[in-house]
């Protein structure tokens, strides 16, 4: 312990320990890795070090890079390793299961968050800042991913596929964001910069589709829009759903586009939010306009939460932490409210019949769900100026653990036994980068790869159906 001493620069975090046996080394051994793992990208002064100015990221003495890789190429090579050795097992299990991450294409400015927030605000500036109120929080990896801006930072994204892509996910299910009304900057797409990066070139054994996030921003305290007079929305006339699938039927030629039976998919994240007349014109322009660019028409699958949408496949996407019986899982007398992880596992879970267990509907799992971040403010931030206690509005998950991820997965997993449909063998998790609301798959400084190492597992040792081997280890 007293050669590791003399790395570290600040004197006061160095301590001699005199070790009994062998169990007390490697606690305290533990101890100083956890040290480490902690404030490696702080300076003295406990400042948080900003990544996103390249100049500024912290050079680690080469005993701490060799811990945890000395490189972001290292753990890319590493991660390589892992899918190449993996590569069949992941290849028969996808017959059965596809696994897609849901992708949060943010984290860059826009004109939107600039006005309704602050200018440059992204979920990531905002982790920056809270991070320095709250250790717990989860952040992305230092040396692989840092606090990114998926514009700025042209490396992120491709590091993202092939980390997802190695521990088994078939690809990423996208937030698309498309509004016929947006007042501030007149755009209809919002996050298109990043959107595009994903289609910009032929990705090998990896999909991609959309979550079409057709909530209005307008009045929602979430996007900070619940003042000024702005509108973003949607008014879903006839020629602003013609505007809309001609513009999303650019992404469906993509060849790595998810097609099932030569059908575009498309997830509807918020079909409350429409009338079954809006409902039944989406489908019917979508037909048209894929079916005049070659397809048998599109493949819309609506967010079923609030329940099933006659002749439409559904995908319930967890937490439901608005659900009416959430008082299972939820203590709501305190502020923020807490989810109990334990309980929604555990005995949420079990008793929610709707929550997939027939063979149409999409399953799901989450790893967390805190969006404190979200709804930090920094000096000057305008979201919170009309609204009192910003803490009536956060929630955040306690007592979450790989253990308990681990039989989320299972539960869930399981169900995918007696599935044949293509489109009811997409499996949901959520999310791979939702760092705002903490819901996040990638690795982290906090966690490493523990939950992708977790996935991966229960993944491949999921029973197949009767006409393949009892798993995919078997293979």
């Amino acid at each position: 312990m007293g050669a590791i001493a003399n790395r570290i620069a600040v004197e006061n975090n160095t301590a001699k320990y005199i070790a009994t046996d062998n169990t007390d080394v490697i606690q305290k051994f533990e101890a100083l890795l956890s040290f480490i793992r902690k404030h490696a990208g702080l300076r003295e002064n406990g400042e948080l070090l900003s990544v996103l100015e390249k100049e500024n990221l912290v050079e680690m003495p080469d005993f701490y890079d060799n811990l945890f890789f000395k490189s972001a190429l290292d753990i890319i090579k590493c991660v390589q390793g892992n899918h190449d050795n993996l590569a069949k097992h992941f290849a028969e299990v996808h017959r059965h299961i596809q696994p897609y991450a849901i992708y949060f294409p943010q984290f860059y400015p826009i004109p939107e968050n600039n006005v309704n927030f602050y200018e440059g605000y992204t979920d990531m500036t905002n982790l920056v800042a809270a991070k320095l109120e709250d250790p717990s929080l989860l952040t992305p990896l230092k040396n692989l991913l840092g606090f990114y801006d998926l514009v700025q930072n042209v490396e992120v994204i491709p590091r993202q596929i092939k980390i997802a892509k190695s521990f088994g996910m078939a690809g990423f299910a996208i937030y698309y964001y498309w509004f016929s009304d947006n007042s501030i900057s007149h755009k209809h797409m919002i996050f298109q910069e990043v959107i595009d990066r994903f289609f910009d070139t032929v990705l090998e054994n990896f999909s991609l589709f959309f979550v079409y996030c057709n909530e209005a921003w307008t009045k929602n305290v979430a996007f900070g829009t619940h003042r000024g007079g702005y509108t973003i929305a949607n008014n879903y006339t006839e020629e602003n759903v013609k505007a809309n699938m001609q513009n999303l039927v650019t992404y469906f030629r993509h060849p790595n586009y998810r097609k099932i039976r030569n059908r575009p998919v498309l997830f509807l994240h918020h079909p409350h939010e429409m009338t079954g007349t809006e409902i039944r014109l989406l489908k019917t322009v979508g037909d048209s306009i894929t079916q005049e660019n070659g397809f048998d028409g599109i493949e819309l699958v609506m967010d079923s939460k609030e329940g099933m949408y006659p002749y439409f496949s559904g995908y319930y996407l967890h937490a439901n932490y608005k659900s009416a019986k959430a008082k299972e899982f939820m203590n709501t007398s305190t502020r923020p409210k807490h989810i109990d992880y334990k309980a929604y596992v555990r005995e949420f879970l079990p008793k929610e019949k709707k929550l997939g267990d027939n063979a149409s509907t999409i399953n799901s799992v989450f790893t967390n769900f805190d969006n404190t971040v979200r709804f930090y403010a920094h000096e000057g931030d305008r979201q919170f100026e009309d609204v009192g206690n910003k803490a009536m509005f956060m929630t955040r998950t306690q007592g979450r653990s790989v253990t308990l991820f681990k039989e989320f997965l299972d539960v869930q997993l399981k169900k995918y036994s007696q599935k044949s449909d293509p489109i009811s063998q997409i499996f949901l998790i959520n999310a791979w980068n939702e760092w705002g609301e903490q819901m996040v798959m990638e690795p982290s400084n906090e966690e490493g790869f523990a939950y992708l190492e977790a996935f991966q597992e229960r993944l491949l040792l999921t029973p197949l159906p009767d006409s393949a081997l009892s798993n995919a280890w078997n293979q």
